[in-house]
């Protein structure tokens, strides 16, 4: 009897009862899109069951039968257009592993997931979790039949403040929504992926890139009372509106899910937890990092972003457009046609889209097999969109299997000099490993040999070394950190030289390592330039303005 009391008091807590098995049906969307187009759009749609054990202590979620589409289309109606699902090995496997929550009068209290699963896994299962947490007793202990109320709710953007409006509770059916504002949680993760420079604008938030709003609406209907019940509908629309380039460019994220009751039943099979799941007390999303990289290797793998979610590259695809756009031609006989003209712009960012995801490997493939050896008619021409190619998607192996080309010769001067002059402005992420690399570079025979070239890669190496990932020392007897720690500055630049050191240089290179420094920023480059500036050094007139602009573009 004892045991019994503890079971019905654990099913009580937990809303669902110990020994049943829920089947939910569990299906969604999202769709991106830009206000000022919003006939065109992207996206993906998926299907599959949530099946729910409840436990003595906690609930077990699995995942089955996953099914996706993709979509990037004109005038499409996500509610009516009938969907292409498919099931996709790779979205397949840790997806289908339970996990499980500990819910404590409907609020998440304790998750447990496979620690080895991947990151985009995990984040896609605490989806589902927020999707089970109804706080109908602990956010309104002080008035129980409140019809409004604010809680703090854990959610996958952190602890956010959430609106209850309980529409209906009587009968032993209760429906309610919950709203979240997602611009007032605590310690929300932002992951800016890619590089910006320019002034900071204290008075623009309207130029901000972070999202300028971003709400998450949930309509429930439940069977049972507001202490004992089952989930019998879930409705979630969420919204986030971005402007990346302040105004000149919106971009919108909807995302819609369902979760319907289909089935309920005596519990068929066990659903055991894998043997390395671990135990967390937050909902909150991770994402995906390279600032563990520390040997140039590593750079050719691709970046995490991509590896952390799954996104597997297609070259054959690949392949198809970049032939597409190398042969593209316009003629007069196009003009009346030519809005329904596949343009060069748009084939180009699809091409940096698919190529995103590639290794090194993935990228000498193409290399050897489809420009090398491309048609004579269109080699040149593919040739160049191959190099553009690789710096403007900006991920590691693109940047490094870039630099090698330079390095072997395999291009020519002026490709290598507008290849090095886009690298601080394209790559996505910056780490020491790839500071090693641009700056050696710069150390070879093929760069050495053309000076404008050499002057691009120190200029190229230092404003990397000097971005966001640079920490700088807070005074003259600490080191900085991060990629303009000293063994990584090391590599392309001496603090210690002084205007007498340099009467046999020859005028550019002072004038490069005069700029460089003004890239770095450091306090010790700081004092290189003040070398130069001030007038004991004895530097020349011109290399004293070159030292004196260098020092303002410090400032900024």
């Amino acid at each position: 009897m004892r045991l019994l009391g503890l079971l019905l008091l654990a099913a009580a807590a937990s809303s669902f009862e110990v020994g049943k098995e829920y089947v939910y049906r569990y299906k969604g969307t999202m769709q991106v899109f830009s206000p000022e187009q919003r006939d065109q759009s992207a996206g993906m749609a998926f299907r599959s069951k949530v099946i729910v054990q409840p436990k003595a202590d906690h609930t077990h979620f699995k995942i089955a039968d996953f099914e996706s589409d993709t979509f990037n289309s004109d005038d499409i109606n996500i509610e009516r257009h009938e969907f292409n699902y498919a099931s996709n090995e790779h979205l397949v496997g840790a997806l289908e592993h339970p996990f499980a929550g500990k819910f404590d009068e409907g609020k998440i209290e304790e998750i447990e997931i496979g620690k080895s699963e991947p990151l985009w896994v995990k984040n896609l299962k605490k989806g589902i979790l927020s999707l089970f947490q109804v706080d109908l007793v602990k956010g309104r202990h002080e008035h129980h039949d409140d019809k409004e109320y604010h809680v703090k709710e854990d959610s996958l953007h952190g602890a956010c403040d959430t609106l209850y409006i309980v529409h209906k509770e009587e009968q032993n059916h209760i429906a309610l929504s919950k709203v979240k504002n997602l611009e007032k949680c605590d310690n929300a993760r932002v992951a800016v992926f890619g590089r910006m420079k320019g002034e900071r604008c204290d008075m623009c938030e309207d130029h901000e890139a972070h999202p300028q709003y971003a709400t998450t609406d949930v309509y429930y209907e439940l069977e049972g009372t507001a202490q004992q019940y089952v989930i019998h509908h879930a409705s979630e629309e969420s919204s986030h509106l971005f402007k990346p380039h302040g105004n000149a460019k919106k971009i919108i994220i909807i995302i819609n899910r369902t979760l319907d009751l289909d089935e309920q039943h005596d519990a068929a099979f066990h659903t055991p937890l894998p043997e390395d799941a671990v135990k967390e007390h937050s909902l909150q999303q991770e994402f995906a990092q390279s600032d563990h990289l520390k040997d140039l290797e590593e750079l050719k793998h691709p970046n995490p972003i991509y590896t952390a979610y799954g996104i597997h590259s297609n070259k054959e695809k690949f392949v198809e457009v970049l032939k597409q756009l190398a042969q593209l031609e316009f003629t007069d006989d196009d003009i009346g046609d030519i809005e329904h003209k596949p343009s060069g712009a748009s084939l180009f960012l699809a091409l940096v889209q698919a190529f995103s995801s590639f290794s090194y490997e993935d990228i000498n493939d193409v290399y050897q097999h489809h420009v090398l050896a491309a048609p004579a008619d269109i080699k040149a021409s593919i040739g160049h969109i191959f190099l553009d190619l690789l710096s403007a998607t900006g991920m590691n192996p693109h940047i490094l299997f870039g630099l090698n080309l330079i390095k072997n010769e395999e291009v020519s001067k002026s490709d290598a000099d507008n290849f090095y002059s886009k690298i601080q402005l394209n790559l996505k992420e910056v780490s020491s490993p790839m500071v090693h690399a641009i700056s050696d570079s710069c150390k070879s025979e093929a760069v050495k040999k053309h000076h404008e070239v050499w002057s691009t890669c120190k200029l190229a190496a230092s404003a990397v070394a000097g971005g966001k990932g640079c920490r700088h020392a807070p005074n003259d007897q600490e080191d900085d950190h991060g990629t303009c720690s000293p063994d990584n500055v090391s590599h392309f630049f001496n603090y210690s030289v002084t205007p007498s050191d340099t009467h046999e240089d020859r005028d550019y290179e002072i004038t490069v390592y005069l700029r460089a420094a003004g890239n770095l920023a450091t306090r010790k480059a700081i004092h290189y330039l003040e070398r130069f500036i001030c007038p004991k050094g004895h530097a020349k007139e011109h290399h004293r303005m070159s030292a004196l602009w260098a020092l303002k573009q410090a400032s900024t």
